[in-house]
């Protein structure tokens, strides 16, 4: 189920929701469903992570943020000009926002390896 919520949240970025109000609640929705499954894989329980959504302006996608007391994933924009990635960053608590270095991943190698996550939680 996680690699199929994957595919929604690659094919939804695809569509380049910029300018187009419905098309980014269906990426945000998909983002939103990729993350609490993940979750809800990992075993995490409320209050051991945070899910939220900055819709952004009009000319930005914006982001959509799954954050633990050990990492947080957030899907958003990506890094333009290449494949669609999720931006990975380790930390030290669910109020740190700046954490270990930027690594970037596809929903579909974050669904293949779930367990990595587990690891750092």
């Amino acid at each position: 189920m996680l690699i199929k919520l994957a595919h929604a949240l690659e094919r939804a970025h695809a569509e380049h929701a910029s300018y187009d109000e419905k098309t980014k609640k269906r990426f945000h929705k998909a983002a939103k469903a990729f993350f609490k499954k993940l979750a809800d894989q990992l075993g995490l329980k409320k209050g051991d992570y945070t899910l939220s959504t900055n819709p952004g302006g009009i000319a930005i996608l914006g982001d959509t943020t799954l954050h633990t007391n050990n990492w947080y994933l957030s899907a958003g924009e990506g890094l333009f000009g290449e494949p669609y990635r999720m931006l990975v960053r380790t930390v030290t608590h669910q109020k740190d926002y700046t954490g270990g270095p930027n690594q970037w991943l596809t929903p579909s190698q974050i669904a293949n390896e779930p367990d990595r996550y587990r690891k750092v939680n």
